[in-house]
């Protein structure tokens, strides 16, 4: 069986590479466009190819000619903010040109937004930054190219993912490193919308294997099962056991997401950002889609600060102890829909090895 993993030099397809790579009666095939990512890819004996996929050069002989049975998309372009949905859009143009049976898209659970940490609202489509509307705008792209040409999809919409070599391990890693103590609500003994890399390996190896039961266009969420709370995930990062979590109340979570509106709010980020707006518009480079880059460019502010600078999450003073300020912390579960739960029912059945994991589950 032929994998293709495209965007190997980032934290999750680099992890993935080494993964499959590793496994047998799978030909893994990995995607990088920088030369440090691909010394860095050899160095770990992965089969890797060096070509930018959000470019407009034709695709080496060496890639097109093979059959994929499942391509994995994990690149994502943020080079050019002037560009960036045109890009991307090119990504997932150029995968629909390899001869592929079914697309894997990493999207993410930020196309939620505000639903997320709203109690009032159920989980919907409501992209609130740059970022999620992006990946949002890439999910209705890539089913509708996958329409065109026939090809299986799933967009998986990834929770903030931990474990070796990833971004959130990274945040946790350093909020208990500065910090003796912080305060969640109810102790962070509720649901973590996080999800382990080894899951992710664990999920796609099961869903590859049955691949050839799959037909249709679907879109999951993709996160730990219910019983992983914001609690047990921080102390995996808790090496000496004197980090603690303790009761962050009502009125002390009022003020938190109340200072965070403010800091985010529209109108600020939108006067801090006038000047790029008109000189965007200057370059005279809007046209359909571009149109979409101008009025989200004011959230790019926002993904700088928190996606782009590692979201390591400002921690203030706040009743004299240390506070997280970042609603993340506050998701509802978005187990419903979720990929896990795809594959524990077993919807596309056995292979024709007659292999059932009705019963494999994971817990890390």
């Amino acid at each position: 069986m032929n994998i293709l993993i495209i965007g190997a030099s980032g934290k999750i397809g680099f992890y993935l590479s080494k993964y499959f790579s590793n496994l047998t009666n799978i030909n893994c095939y990995t995607i990088v466009r920088n030369f440090p990512a691909y010394c860095l890819n050899k160095k770990n004996n992965i089969n890797v190819y060096m070509h930018d996929f959000s470019g407009k050069k034709n695709m080496p002989n060496e890639i097109a000619k093979n059959n994929y049975d499942i391509v994995i998309n994990c690149a994502y372009d943020i080079q050019n903010p002037s560009k960036i949905l045109k890009n991307n859009y090119l990504i997932l143009e150029n995968i629909s040109k390899l001869k592929i049976r079914t697309l894997i898209n990493l999207s993410s659970i930020s196309v939620y937004g505000k639903s997320l940490y709203s109690l009032s609202i159920s989980n919907k489509i409501l992209p609130d930054t740059f970022y999620s509307k992006l990946k949002y705008k890439l999910e209705v792209h890539a089913i509708k190219i996958c329409r065109k040409n026939n090809i299986n999809l799933i967009n998986l919409r990834l929770g903030n993912v931990y474990g070796e070599g990833q971004l959130w391990s990274d945040i946790l890693e350093n909020i208990v490193k500065s910090n003796n103590k912080i305060k969640l609500y109810n102790k962070g003994n509720y649901f973590s919308n996080c999800i382990h890399i080894k899951t992710i390996c664990k999920s796609l190896e099961l869903f590859i294997k049955l691949s050839s039961n799959y037909t249709g266009i679907k879109s999951f969420n993709f996160v730990d099962d219910i019983n992983n709370t914001w609690d047990n995930i921080i102390q995996k990062h808790n090496n000496n056991n004197s980090f603690t979590v303790d009761e962050l109340n009502e009125e002390e979570h009022f003020l938190i997401k109340k200072r965070f509106k403010q800091k985010y709010n529209l109108s600020t980020i939108v006067i801090n950002n006038i000047s790029n707006f008109f000189s965007l518009l200057s370059k005279n480079e809007v046209v359909k889609d571009k149109i979409f880059n101008i009025f989200s460019k004011y959230s790019l502010t926002i993904d700088n600060k928190i996606m782009l600078k590692k979201r390591i999450n400002k921690i203030k003073n706040l009743s004299f102890q240390k506070v997280i300020d970042e609603p993340v912390f506050y998701y509802k579960s978005l187990n419903d829909n979720n990929f896990l739960t795809f594959i524990k029912k077993n919807e596309f059945k056995v292979d024709e090895k007659g292999f059932n994991y009705r019963n494999i589950w994971f817990r890390w």
